[in-house]
């Protein structure tokens, strides 16, 4: 969603998945009220929705039918539904909060919950214990070599089987022909050298198993209604097990492509 944060504005998304709705705010000069949508066929917005709101910039104050809450960086609130009025507003327009929403359907009544930074319980991403780095360093220094770019197809062996690549060249596949996969012992990394594909991503959570996990290659399949994404030289993508994926598919006339797919072995180093 581009542009979503407008100065003095509330910007919004409807999206049919779940009936969310996501918003995003910049209350500069003005204090920014919640307002109604005609399509919700509410009397107020929160009178059968729920509400959560992030600060992710400077100091804010969020206006709950007349009471006020401090929301400053990284911290959250959750409004429940039946509450009719809701404003924004930053403590300092040189420095204003930027509030990031996320609204869903509610079926019940629960309190207003103010959650801060620093009640929060940090988990510190990247830390030795909770990856292998030296994996993943072989893995990106594969990947950032320049002569990766001219290895003639097939696989490569970085770190025996804990890390290993295989390159592929050939013409990309019509989307009926692609089946979405997921991989346990293995976390996927794509990028394509040359060319252009589409990649098709997904929640395992919402998948359907169309053919069962088999342990001799690694891969599970599945039917989903997933996301789609242009893939070209610049850019990679990460899969894991939690990720259904669906690449190799025919994007924008081009019908081949040069693909390294790096396997970094999924461990308890890696949840």
């Amino acid at each position: 969603m581009d542009n979503i944060v407008q100065p003095d504005k509330l910007t919004s998304v409807y999206t049919h998945y779940d009936r969310m709705i996501i918003g995003a705010t910049c209350p500069m000069a003005k204090t920014i009220e919640l307002e109604n949508y005609h399509n919700l066929r509410a009397d107020y917005f929160l009178e059968r929705r729920e509400l959560g709101i992030i600060n992710v910039a400077g100091e804010g104050r969020v206006n709950i039918d007349g009471a006020f809450y401090d929301v400053n960086k990284l911290d959250c609130l959750y409004v429940g539904k039946g509450v009719k009025r809701v404003t924004f507003s930053s403590k300092n327009p040189e420095s204003p909060a930027v509030f990031y929403l996320l609204s869903a359907p509610a079926h019940a009544n629960h309190p207003t919950v103010l959650m801060t930074h620093a009640e929060a319980a940090k988990v510190h991403t990247g830390d030795t214990s909770t990856a292998n780095k030296v994996w993943w360093d072989k893995a990106f220094a594969f990947l950032n070599d320049p002569k990766t770019d001219t290895l003639k197809p097939g696989k490569y062996i970085i770190d025996g089987d804990n890390v290993f690549a295989m390159i592929t060249e050939g013409p990309t596949k019509q989307i009926d022909s692609v089946r979405w996969e997921s991989h346990r012992n293995y976390i996927d990394l794509h990028y394509v050298i040359r060319g252009k594909e589409q990649i098709g991503a997904a929640p395992v959570s919402s998948a359907t198993v169309t053919k069962p996990y088999d342990a001799s290659h690694d891969a599970a399949n599945y039917s989903v209604d997933g996301k789609y994404y242009p893939a070209s030289p610049g850019e990679f993508f990460l899969f894991f097990p939690s990720d259904a994926h669906r690449p190799g598919i025919k994007a924008g006339g081009i019908d081949t492509d040069k693909k390294l797919v790096i396997k970094i072995r999924y461990t308890t180093l890696n949840p």
